[in-house]
This record gives structure tokens, C-alpha cells and sequence, in this order.
């Protein structure tokens, strides 16, 4: 399981969140509050994220073999710029080159008199 999914955060989140998060889940699946097999498990997925995510040495080496990409890696929030990045960084130059076509394209030429 994705430990930034197992607090419910997302990788940018801080320490202050991480430790809220880590907070908020051992309260609510402890298996003294709840006797369920699964919320045993959230509870151990919960403790485990923390120790990762809450190391910083540990979650940067979890970050890198967890990411899905460029965009990932630099932590960059808006899916569709994430994206583009993505694209830019696998096309290298010929995606540049789409870009500025398109660009051509919507911009208005000079005017014809």
C-alpha cells in the first residue's frame, strides 16, 4: 500500500501534516476502538507510513522508488502541469517544437491591407 494513501495525503504534504494524519489514523483504527480484522490492518499501514514518511532520509528514498514519473520526482502539484513536464521531459525537442507550432497557429498573423 502507498503510504502517502494509507494517511490520506498527498506527496507534497508537510511534517505537521504527516503528523496529523499519522495522528487522526491510529485514533480512529486503533484495534481497541475497532475490533475489525481491516482496521487492524489500516492501523499497522498507518504506523509503517509514519515511520517512513516521518524520516526524512527514508522518505526521499521512498519517494524516488515510489514515483511515477518527472513530475512526481519534482514534486509538482497540478496534474496538467505535471503532464506537460512529463511530456517535455520524455520528447525533449520535439515536443518544444509542437509547442511553439501551436502557439503560430492561435497567434494572428500581421494584418493584410
Amino acid at each position: 500500500m502507498d503510504h502517502y494513501a494509507a494517511l490520506g495525503l498527498s506527496r507534497g504534504a508537510d511534517n505537521e501534516s504527516v503528523r496529523t494524519a499519522y495522528r487522526d489514523a491510529v485514533r480512529r483504527w486503533h484495534p481497541d476502538r475497532d475490533p475489525r480484522p481491516e482496521a487492524a490492518a489500516r492501523f499497522l499501514a498507518a504506523q509503517r507510513a509514519f515511520q517512513v514518511l516521518s524520516d526524512p532520509k527514508r522518505r526521499v528514498e521512498y519517494d524516488r522508488e515510489t514515483a511515477n514519473g518527472i513530475g512526481d520526482l519534482l514534486l509538482i502539484p497540478l496534474p496538467f502541469l505535471r503532464k506537460h513536464v512529463t511530456r517535455l521531459v520524455r520528447g525533449g525537442n520535439a515536443v518544444i517544437a509542437d509547442i511553439v507550432e501551436r502557439r503560430r497557429q492561435r497567434e494572428p498573423g500581421p494584418p493584410t491591407d
